[in-house]
């Protein structure tokens, strides 16, 4: 233990050294228990699902005294970097000298052993083991660091003879290991913000230490071998006392404390959507993207002390009486208690007046930190570290400033980064780190090896872990449904399907779907029912038409048992004779080719009767009772009388426009001789006309089409003709100048088997006679 202690203190004054921070891979996303140590928090929604380091490796070492110029090591080489710390005189060359500056260094190492990061859930949980050797020199005067630095120590005579005042600095090493618990968690989420923080507790355990507490002295080098002190205000101690009172320790553990670490992230995440994915029904995040912009965070470690009550000595020389040692150079100590003794007797004149207690305390090296860290692209990121020591009036190892800009590239299996830091914030350090697999190379300071700053230390970090990057929830074929939850884990489906394919997306699987790629309904298996008529597709002779099964999914429109495919006249019931088409009358003739088909008729004349049968039928026949020629109509010939015809009027443009009108105009109610509405204002124009004309006289003549029975119409178009006939009356025309005649359907002035003829058929013609 000694050996092991004493090996440290011969570094730290041999070769002055700053605090290991491994600032290469602190700040990584995938830092896992290497990042604890700067924050705690940094474990909480990192890209690892668990972080087992197996062994890492640091030591660091630097200072702002001495340090060999950038130019000198133009010349890469181990050896020459040997050769240039070992020439004293070539390292003053480049020291500084000044009366008022104060220096400092220090010295770290850690081996961080067995150690795991792994979440329950939302519970981030850290489990650290790690040994810790630190020692530091702060605050120390040019002078004294110039008097240390000589090869001749007190023979360097530009300082000898002078009075150097109100001095201070600290000196403190210690040797210890510790048994750490984290605990991470989530403290607000929500969408574009995220804020994280972490606790670390450890279990302290000192093995060795030492320190020198000068608060305020004066003192004078008087010679090579002499110097005097004025009023010390200085206490030193150390644990390494063989023995006290008569008895020897032995055990390993001097002593033992607590420790905590603190830390708080917040994250800006403005894209925090783009960085989820769809999974068993809705949208969570995704582990292996990154999901912030900017993160910053704030921690504070190394918090506490470690009380050392076993082969401790702590020594006050703060009510020593002006003194002097002479001939330091050439006392030599056989053990510890002979170092306490002997100082004691320069100091005090009393071997023992000096020791006042076997037990003292000091703290660890407590920092407060800043991180801030910004994804520039990718994994392309830009960190900025800033550490402040934090001292405190109680004894303590030091830790260094500094602040530090890492540009890094980060991939789930490897890292880059480019560590540019300033120690104590006036020396210019470049270093280079990289993370390979399971491996972790790297260095705060390798740029003084390549000449690109002064070499004022070194460092370097290794490390071997095994990580499992934090991935996807488990989804063997793709579906977005997860494996514990995906009922067929082999085939693409969906999470309505619970990952089972239904490839028709009808809602029934496709192993339980008779028709897979069609949407169909539970009812057929999956097959479909286009129309909804019950009878599937596949069966269905009409599969897009409702239809009946005793018609295999075929309509009966008109409900005469005859399917439409079938019917001939599918919207009218008929019978099987002909194809599904009526025969109203019951002729023999179907109504589509029967012209009067409500009447019973003859096939000669296509349906229609000749009642009298004389060969013309009856909706030609203008005596359908009665034979007679056709070149009489169907009446029979009789005795003409002279009758005197009535002469057509010759009428003027605007008196045939007044007739035009009433006979584009006149409409009835549908089979009633009730005139509309409509027609009144043109009858009203033709009432005028009359009264205007007293000599004209009006022939108003009735006629319709040939459906329906004759007698039926003809007294329709004498009751139509009448209508008119009444209403000139009532407007003032005298009856005797008005002539009505209805003529039913026996004088087409079109064809009757088209409806447009029908409608040509069914009018009122009005004639102006003398």
């Amino acid at each position: 233990m000694k050996q092991l202690f004493t090996i440290l203190i011969l570094i730290l004054l041999a070769s002055a050294s700053n605090a290991q921070e491994m600032l290469g891979i602190a700040n990584s996303n995938y830092a896992g228990t290497n990042g604890l140590s700067l924050n705690p928090s940094s474990m909480v929604d990192s890209r690892l699902d668990l972080d087992i380091n197996l062994i890492t490796l640091g030591v660091s070492a630097d200072n702002d005294y001495l340090f060999l110029s950038k130019d000198s090591l133009k010349f890469f080489g181990f050896k020459r970097i040997v050769d240039l710390v070992g020439d004293r005189g070539y390292l003053d060359k480049f020291s500084f000298d000044q009366e008022d500056k104060q220096f400092n260094a220090g010295v770290y190492a850690t081996v961080r052993g067995p150690s795991a990061v792994f979440h329950i859930k939302k519970h981030w949980i850290g489990l650290t083991t790690q040994m810790r050797a630190a020692a530091s020199l702060s605050s120390v005067a040019a002078p004294i660091a110039k008097f240390s630095y000589e090869e001749d120590g007190l023979k360097y005579d530009p300082l000898q003879n002078q009075l150097f005042e109100d001095t201070k600095f600290d000196i403190a090493a210690m040797l210890w290991s510790e048994l750490g618990v984290s605990y991470g968690h989530e403290i607000y989420n929500k969408e574009k913000h995220y804020l994280k923080g972490g606790l670390t507790v450890k279990r302290l355990y000192g093995y060795g230490s030492a320190f020198i507490k000068n608060r305020g002295m004066s003192y004078n080098v008087q010679n090579d071998s002499v110097f005097t002190v004025y009023n010390p205000k200085v206490q030193y101690g150390h644990s390494f006392s063989e023995n006290i009172e008569g008895t020897k320790y032995n055990d390993l553990i001097n002593g033992r404390g607590w420790g905590f670490d603190f830390g708080l992230t917040y994250e800006f995440r403005p894209n925090y959507d783009d960085t989820r994915y769809e999974m068993d029904g809705q949208r969570i995040e995704d582990p292996n993207a990154n999901h912030y912009k900017l993160k910053v965070g704030l921690s504070v470690f190394d918090i506490g002390k470690i009380n050392f009550d076993k082969n401790a000595v702590f020594a006050d020389f703060s009510d020593a009486k002006i003194s002097y040692w002479p001939g330091y150079d050439t006392i030599n100590f056989i053990n510890t208690i002979d170092f306490d003794t002997t100082v004691s007797n320069y100091t005090y004149g009393n071997p023992t007046q000096s020791v006042k207690a076997n037990k003292y305390s000091i703290g660890l090296p407590h920092a407060l930190s800043l991180q801030a860290d910004y994804n520039i692209w990718k994994g392309l990121y830009a960190n900025l570290t800033w550490i402040q020591s934090i001292k405190t009036e109680n004894v303590s190892v030091t830790a260094a400033n500094l602040i530090s800009v890492t540009p890094r590239y980060e991939f789930k299996w490897f890292e880059a980064s480019l560590p540019i830091s300033m120690y104590q914030y006036t020396a210019f350090r470049v270093g280079v780190a990289f993370r390979l697999g399971s491996l972790i190379l790297g260095s705060d300071k390798f740029g003084s090896l390549l000449g690109l700053s002064n070499l004022g230390g070194m460092d370097i970090y290794m490390g071997l872990k095994f990580s499992l990057p934090r991935a996807r929830v488990k989804d063997s074929d793709g579906d977005g449904v997860s494996d514990k939850r995906d009922k067929c884990i082999t085939e693409r489906g969906s999470w309505a399907t619970l990952g089972c394919p239904d490839r028709d997306g009808d809602g029934i699987l496709d192993r339980d779907d008779a028709c897979p790629d069609v949407q169909g309904i539970a009812k057929f298996q999956g097959c479909p029912d286009t129309d909804g008529d019950g009878v599937q597709d596949k069966e269905d002779d009409c599969p897009l038409v409702a239809g009946l099964p005793q018609f295999r999914g075929c309509p009966d429109t008109d409900g005469d048992g005859i399917p439409d495919p079938e019917d001939s006249c599918a919207t009218v019931p008929g019978i099987p004779e002909f194809n599904g088409c009526p025969d109203t009358d019951g002729d023999g003739i179907p109504d589509k080719d029967d012209e009067c088909p409500t009447e019973k008729g003859l096939m000669q004349y296509k349906g229609c009767p000749d009642t009298d049968g004389d060969g013309l039928i009856d909706r030609l026949d203008s005596c359908p009772q009665v034979a007679g020629p056709a070149s009489n109509h169907g009446c029979p010939i009789v005795e003409k009388v002279e009758k005197k015809e009535p002469v057509k009027v010759e009428l003027t443009k605007e008196e045939e426009e007044v007739i035009n009108k009433v006979f584009k105009n006149l409409e009835f109610e549908t089979g009633k001789s009730v005139i509309r509405d409509v027609s009144f204002s043109a009858l009203d124009d033709l009432s005028a006309l009359l009264k205007k004309k007293p000599k004209f006289k009006l022939l108003i003549d009735g006629h319709t089409d040939n459906v329906g029975k004759a007698p039926y119409n003809l007294k329709l178009s004498q009751s139509r003709a009448d209508a008119v006939k009444t209403y000139l009356s009532a407007k003032g025309v005298e009856e005797s100048r008005l002539t009505a005649k209805g003529y039913g359907m026996t004088k087409p002035i079109a064809s009757n088997k088209t409806p447009d003829g029908r409608q040509k058929n069914r009018r009122v013609e009005f004639t102006i006679v003398e």
